[in-house]
């Protein structure tokens, strides 16, 4: 018996102590890459932020950095070594987040990863230090050549004769004007909004015929890009002057076109639309623009002209440019044809990357350990879900579309980082209905939504309790054996002849009652 004792007790100290180690040595920590800018030129300067974020306060710390020493050459920061490894010791002051800088030059062009590795945090034990590991991070930095202008854009376009239909904007290359019989010549002035790029005008010093006279404006960039403006000149027909009456009219008609304008000329633009009050123009041409990765641009026709609009593989996206008349950069929309409205696009761009916040599927939902809420990412209000586990406050799980496929991501709010997440599974809806929530507030349930450190001091707790049960078990019956053992030779590993001997005792003892009364 006591050989079972020493046993389960040696047993059960061990377990503890296992199972506290693993308690502790388990960190929710991570690492965290920020670039200054995630594509450059060569020449320019990199700065690569490191920031560690722990459940701990740490007083020592260190990793390594690798970058490609061929793309990038390191210029500063608290690291020592080089050639495409650099070695960080840290000793942070009891802090859980810290944040260290280095700074690099970009070499030539092409891509470089920078890893953070091997990364190690000290905490301050029951033994002194002890020594945690934390989880890296991995970006790509992108170098381009120092390149040339690509923009062969117009700065101004106008007419000597006649007014442009619509009025000049720079995404839009077609033109009409109208003028007058006795006009024959229009000249054309353009202005290339880089002024480096070239402009010309083959035909402006041709004479006009009557009808319609096309003529061109091409624009080359820097680097050969090119861009053509169409404009179509319509020269009237002559006015037959048959009477005095006929005079008359002709000038009050010359008169007429004079102060009043050409119903072409009020036309409308095909291409401008209202947005909540704001003019906006939908771009005709976007090659200048960078597309989303996975998106190609694909001509459609819109209001009657031809336009380019950005359409993914599997066309679930089909995405307007459109330019504000308050001037900015080209932004992207969605249009609804039945109700001819554009939406602009709800999206975040992370170094290479865009994700596009889509909704979930309506016969998909998430999990009982995660709520519904909002939070604003990229100047949008995006439907999100977070954690029912207040350590994780910082996280929000959105349905994001990226790279080709939808999925499920998790933003980082304090870092602005957003991450692939596949372990958040979406559950199909079933036709059940859904219990109370005093139904699903049971032990599980709370117990899922613990942190990894909390489910184990819980486990560890359960076991040493149980543990705590088999040994008064056992003392109970050591005791119980100890008493039944008259003799004092009883044999701790024969459980059978002790369950005898008690049985046997309690029966002579019975017998020689029995017999007294007999007696007497």
């Amino acid at each position: 018996m006591k050989r079972i004792f020493k046993t389960a007790f040696c047993s059960l100290l061990c377990i503890a102590i296992i199972l506290s180690v693993l308690t502790f040595s388990v960190s929710a920590a991570g690492t965290v890459l920020a670039f200054s800018k995630s594509s450059l030129t060569v020449g320019e300067s990199l700065t690569v932020t490191v920031t560690v974020n722990s459940d701990f306060e740490m007083y020592g710390l260190g990793y390594s950095i690798n970058y490609d020493s061929s793309v990038l050459q390191y210029d500063s920061g608290n690291a020592e070594g080089g050639a495409g490894s650099l070695k960080v010791i840290e000793s942070p002051t009891g802090e859980k987040r810290v944040s260290y800088s280095y700074k690099f030059t970009a070499l030539k062009a092409g891509s470089s990863a920078i890893s953070v590795i091997d990364c190690r945090a000290e905490k301050l034990g029951a033994n002194g230090a002890e020594p945690v590991v934390i989880n890296g991070a991995s970006a790509k930095v992108t170098v381009k050549d120092v390149a040339l202008s690509a923009n062969a854009n117009l700065k101004s376009l106008s007419v000597s004769t006649g007014k442009l239909s619509p009025a000049f904007s720079a995404s839009r290359k077609s033109y009409t004007v109208t003028v007058n019989n006795d006009v024959t010549q229009c000249k054309i002035y353009a202005t290339a909004a880089d002024k480096d790029a070239k402009v010309d005008v083959p035909d402006n010093n041709k004479a006009l015929e009557i009808g319609v006279n096309t003529r061109t404006v091409t624009v080359t960039a820097p680097d050969g890009t090119q861009k053509v403006y169409t404009i179509k000149i319509t020269r009237k027909e002559k006015v037959e002057e048959n009477s005095s009456e006929n005079d008359t009219s002709s000038e009050e008609n010359s008169s007429e076109d004079v102060t009043s304008e050409d119903p072409e000329t009020s036309e409308k633009d095909p291409l401008a639309t209202n947005i909540d009050g704001a003019d906006f123009t939908v771009i005709e041409d976007i090659a200048e623009i960078k597309l989303f990765n996975g998106f190609t641009a694909q001509k459609i026709e819109f209001n009657g002209v031809e336009i380019d609009v950005a359409v993914d593989a599997d066309k679930n996206y089909t995405i307007y440019y459109l330019t504000s008349a308050q001037g900015g950069e080209p932004a992207p929309y969605t249009y609804e044809k039945a109700t001819d409205t554009f939406t602009k696009l709800q999206y975040l761009s992370q170094i290479e990357n865009t994700y596009i916040f889509a909704e979930i599927p309506e016969d998909l939902t998430v999990g009982e350990n995660y709520y519904k809420t909002s939070a604003t990412i990229n100047g949008f209000s995006v439907d999100c879900y977070a954690s029912n586990n207040s350590s994780l406050s910082d996280f929000y799980y959105i349905y994001c579309y990226a790279d080709g496929r939808f999925g499920m991501y998790r933003y980082d709010n304090r870092e602005n980082v957003m991450q692939r997440y596949p372990e958040f599974n979406l559950v199909q809806i079933s036709d059940t209905p859904v219990k109370d929530v005093a139904d699903k507030d049971t032990f599980l349930s709370r117990f899922a939504s613990l942190s990894t450190n909390a489910r184990a001091v819980v486990i560890c707790l359960a076991l040493i309790a149980a543990g705590a049960i088999a040994l008064i078990v056992l003392l109970i019956l050591k005791f119980a054996r100890s008493k039944a053992d008259i003799d004092g030779d009883y044999d701790d590993d024969d459980d059978f002849d002790s369950f005898s001997l008690i049985v046997n005792s309690s029966s002579n003892t019975d017998e020689e009652a029995e017999t007294e009364e007999t007696d007497e």
